[in-house]
């Protein structure tokens, strides 16, 4: 996903930990024809077994999405910061300040792109 998703290992990924009270679901990587047979139900049934399905492709990233139907935002707990392989010292010695700052019980820890890969 770093590649993807944390510009090309420059990035950080975030670990969460989401309150149980809200809907979370795993991502099923069952492709196109999950989704054609995920509008049998309801509106909003349809429109979350729709937003839970991706291609076979995907399937390493073990995704979960968080469903909320009365408010715009999530309440989570930011658990650990993990630094990008490629990111630059300047930029990785910033996040562990701030981040040290804003709460020190954060776990802030460097990845490794020989064991991403």
């Amino acid at each position: 996903m770093w590649s993807h998703y944390a510009d090309g290992h420059k990035g950080v990924a975030i670990g969460l930990v989401v309150n149980e009270t809200y809907e979370i679901r795993p991502v099923r990587y069952e492709g196109l024809s999950y989704v054609q047979n995920a509008t049998n139900y309801g509106s909003h049934e349809t429109a979350k077994n729709i937003l839970s399905c991706k291609l076979e492709p995907w399937f390493y990233e073990e995704e979960e999405r968080v469903f909320v139907t009365d408010s715009s935002y999530i309440d989570v707990s930011i658990k650990s910061i993990l630094l990008g392989s490629k990111m630059k010292g300047r930029t990785k010695g910033l996040v562990k300040k701030l981040v040290q700052n804003l709460n020190p019980d954060i776990l802030i820890s460097e990845s490794n792109i020989d064991t991403v890969l």
